[in-house]
């Protein structure tokens, strides 16, 4: 198993995730991986790389939180969302565009655990490997 902070995955990989508070370690398969500013709107600060993973559905519901990015199917397409809320097997999101950011009030969609395409994974929070 090779570190994130050497390694450069590739969609498709086959992955651990190790969250650094807990010690409780995922499996998982790498979809995408994006490069984006760190904090949109603001004078450049440098980039940010994004690694976005699919987890099973039990992962998902042991380490979602509200705010965090994931990409999910809503109304038959796949769209970057921030789960806004959590209630037992249904989760609210609201779409997010890394153009323009999280535009508050907009309209909550209803998803599924198994509607998840991916969630996002960060490098200050977890442990990523390459398996």
């Amino acid at each position: 198993m090779t570190d994130a902070t050497k390694t450069s995955f590739s969609s498709g990989d086959a992955v651990t995730i190790l969250d650094q508070n807990t010690n409780q370690s995922f499996l998982g398969k790498m979809i995408r991986r994006n490069v984006e500013l760190k904090i949109p709107k603001m004078p450049q600060y440098g980039f940010e790389v994004q690694y976005f993973v699919k987890l099973d559905e039990v992962s998902y519901k042991t380490i979602l939180l509200e705010g965090w990015h994931i990409y999910a199917s809503i109304v038959g397409q796949i769209k970057r969302c921030i789960v806004t809320s959590i209630s037992g097997e249904d989760l609210k999101v609201q779409t997010y565009d890394p153009a323009i950011g999280h535009l508050p009030m907009q309209y909550d969609y209803t998803i599924k655990y198994k509607n998840i395409d991916c969630i996002l994974i960060s490098q200050n929070a977890f442990i990523i490997t390459k398996i």
